[in-house]
């Protein structure tokens, strides 16, 4: 894969061009060909924040879990070794470090006080929680959605709208 950037002058036209070029040491995954994601993908695999569901698939169509969540996310942040075990129900998870590093950084509290439901599916507005908190964005200055009212996500999903992470499922 190749990334292009460069810097413009103010009519556009580029004055230093700087190609980058990244490999994820795997081929394209089977399952993402030609879709719209297949160059976010590619680029959080090379990041290493992602790995497919085997060597040949990524399985987009697929939830993400909570644990899962957590993974993504102590990876991209590349959070520090946790220093302690903070939920009681992750034992044998592979991702029970990555879930304790996420704790110690605010980004959950877990479902309950001492449960982090790991294995639990994530909805878009749970993702917008774990994201708002992780990226520390400010609190919201506008109501983007009307199917969010009186959710308890609806603080986070709006920051994310303010900050051009999501913009909804529809108008």
């Amino acid at each position: 894969v190749e990334v292009g950037s460069a810097i413009k002058e103010c009519a556009g036209a580029s004055v230093v061009s700087a190609p980058v070029t990244f490999t994820t040491n795997y081929a394209s995954f089977t399952d993402t060909d030609d879709t719209n994601f297949e160059y976010a993908i590619e680029w959080l695999v090379a990041e290493g924040i992602t790995l497919g569901c085997t060597d040949e698939r990524f399985c987009p169509t697929r939830t993400v879990t909570r644990e899962q969540m957590a993974g993504f996310l102590a990876r991209a942040l590349e959070l520090p070794e946790p220093t302690g075990d903070h939920f009681v129900d992750d034992e044998g998870s592979s991702l029970e470090d990555k879930i304790n590093r996420v704790a110690e950084a605010g980004i959950t509290n877990g479902c309950t006080t001492w449960s982090f439901c790991p294995r639990y599916t994530l909805t878009r507005a749970h993702m917008a929680s774990f994201l708002a908190r992780a990226l520390d964005l400010p609190p919201a200055t506008t109501d983007h959605f009307s199917d969010d009212n009186a959710l308890s996500y609806e603080d986070a999903i709006n920051r994310l709208a303010d900050a051009g992470i999501a913009s909804g499922c529809t108008s």
